[in-house]
């Protein structure tokens, strides 16, 4: 039984030249959004702050730093009170992760918060 799918039905009599119908504007690459700067140390949180809890906030949801959170989804939505995140995406699926208005990061998950230096 021949179902004749054999090779290609492209015309391939005329030769085919570099040029294409796509506009010289459109190939152009486009400037990627700045991407955060890289961290020249890094230390453990030893005790409670308010920049410990952001940073345990946004690492819980994957993300090293409020930078590389920025560069992908923006600003964060805080709470007006105490500042601090209220609604964060998650790195890996992007779902909805809600915090609370008080602290979250208790004592026995301070040794997991990563601080950042450039």
């Amino acid at each position: 039984m021949d179902f004749g799918i054999s090779g290609s039905r492209v015309d391939t009599s005329t030769p085919r030249t570099n040029q294409s119908s796509i506009p010289a504007a459109a190939t152009t690459r486009q400037a990627k959004p700045t991407t955060p700067m890289k961290p020249t140390s890094m230390t453990r949180a030893k005790d409670w702050s308010a920049d410990v809890e952001e940073a345990f906030r946004l690492q819980f949801c994957g993300w090293q730093s409020l930078d590389e959170y920025v560069t992908s989804f923006g600003e964060p939505e805080r709470w007006a009170d105490t500042n601090f995140i209220s609604k964060l995406r998650k790195k890996q699926n992007g779902f909805f992760v809600y915090w609370k208005k008080t602290r979250e990061c208790e004592d026995k998950d301070l040794r997991k918060v990563k601080l950042y230096s450039v």
